[in-house]
Parts: structure tokens; C-alpha cells; sequence
């Protein structure tokens, strides 16, 4: 996930009033562990996880294939 495909999705929810372009590249950035300026499956997995112990595998792989 890059931080434009990341605000591609924050536009189309209508939630750029409660995010910026330059948090979002932060997110990217801090997330981002291998410094590829991407969000890699495994990344997007384990930074899920510590935000949401309650999602499933499926539906944390449902949402990074819908980005």
C-alpha cells in the first residue's frame, strides 16, 4: 500500500477532513519497516494486530485486498 493508494481510500470514504496527505505519509513512513515507502502485506498485518487484536485474518486480508 502506497500513501497515494492509502489516500485514494480516505477520499473515497469522505475522511480527508479528519486526515492529512502529510499523516498519512507518516503512517506509511512509520509502518513502513522494509523503507520501501510502501505498507507491505506483513506490515499492514502486524500494525493491524497491535491496533485490533479483534479482527480475524480474513477480514485483515479482505481489507488490504480491497486497497
Amino acid at each position: 500500500i502506497s500513501s497515494s493508494d492509502l489516500w485514494g481510500v480516505i477520499q473515497n470514504l469522505h475522511l480527508e477532513g479528519q486526515i492529512s496527505k502529510e499523516q498519512v505519509s507518516t503512517i506509511i513512513k512509520e509502518v513502513g519497516a522494509y523503507g520501501s515507502g510502501k505498507i507491505h502485506y506483513s506490515e499492514f498485518i502486524a500494525a493491524t494486530m497491535d491496533a485490533k487484536n479483534l479482527l480475524t485474518d480474513q477480514r485483515v486480508h479482505e481489507l488490504f485486498y480491497r486497497l
